[in-house]
């Protein structure tokens, strides 16, 4: 088991709000995978401690090359976890917001460059520079279709439902396009194409979806384990809890308008294909929290 997990917070050099509940998120989330991966059904002698970068550590290079380690060992008995947590957002090819009908990209939005060159306001004209720091989906999609291992993707940040769509199309086109144990990459995000992945500390600790995430994985571990009730939670029962969870949550925020905030998770393949992937296996009680 390989987990690669990445949160940005500081945002200030690039003039957009910060995000406090991103690092928290993925503090928690690399905790909580170390966990599963002593206690969770994974073989310690086959799975590493999770690689957790935060703020400056998170670049495209930095982000890509991990995934290209992993991709060269694992095996195709392997699963690989990748989450990331902070801003994103959907820009046309020439970087910038699309208006209808425009073609569009899903970009994990990093300020780094590298650890010398950040990205600052004005760089808002300067595609080749935004194009150098923010991660496309295309990319993480070109590399996950290709793994021998099984890759997992965990998406909490604004817009990712665009990811969800873009890496089913690049896994279609693919040459190789299936994993041997005959599931694609699964890729679940927090949101839908258009919605915004919401936040808030007093009531969650971080992100609503990382906070039902982190409850699936832990405290309702046993909630979530339905279909079969087995000691197992299959993708399928994991996104069943995540996605629900995180919808009814999301309700007890107000947006920008005053309403009630709307957030709903995606995922590819269809959650009821995969009912026998299983996330997490417990062959001695529940997760520890």
């Amino acid at each position: 088991m390989f987990v690669l997990v990445a949160g940005i917070e500081n945002y200030k050099s690039f003039g957009v709000s910060n995000l406090p509940g991103a690092r928290i998120d993925a503090e928690r989330i690399a905790d909580r995978w170390a966990k599963v991966r002593k206690s969770g059904g994974y073989a310690v002698d086959k799975a590493s401690e999770p690689t957790v970068l935060i703020d400056q550590e998170v670049t495209r290079g930095r982000i890509l090359a991990e995934m290209r380690e992993i991709a060269k060992i694992a095996r195709a008995d392997d699963t690989f976890v990748l989450c990331l947590a902070g801003h994103g957002a959907n820009f046309t090819p020439n970087m910038e917001k699309p208006k209808a009908g425009d073609p569009f990209d899903w970009y994990y939005v990093v300020p780094h460059v590298d650890k010398k060159t950040t990205v600052v306001p004005e760089d808002l004209r300067n595609a080749a520079k935004l194009k150098q720091a923010f991660v496309k989906d295309a990319d993480l999609a070109d590399i996950l279709v290709r793994m021998k291992c099984q890759p997992i993707v965990l998406l909490d940040c604004c817009h990712s439902g665009t990811a969800v769509t873009k890496t089913l199309t690049v896994r279609n086109t693919s040459g190789r396009g299936l994993t041997q144990n005959g599931f694609g990459p699964v890729v679940i995000s927090s949101c839908a194409v258009n919605q915004s992945a919401w936040e808030s500390q007093e009531l969650f600790g971080g992100g609503v979806f990382s906070y039902n995430v982190l409850q699936a994985m832990g405290p309702k571990f046993a909630d979530a384990d339905t279909n079969p009730k087995d000691n197992k939670l299959s993708v399928s029962e994991f996104f069943q809890f995540v996605g629900t969870g995180t919808e009814r949550d999301a309700k007890k925020l107000m947006d920008d308008l005053g309403q009630e905030a709307t957030q709903q998770p995606k995922i590819i393949p269809p959650a009821d294909e995969l009912k026998d992937l299983i996330i997490i296996s417990q062959t001695a009680g529940k997760p520890k929290p």
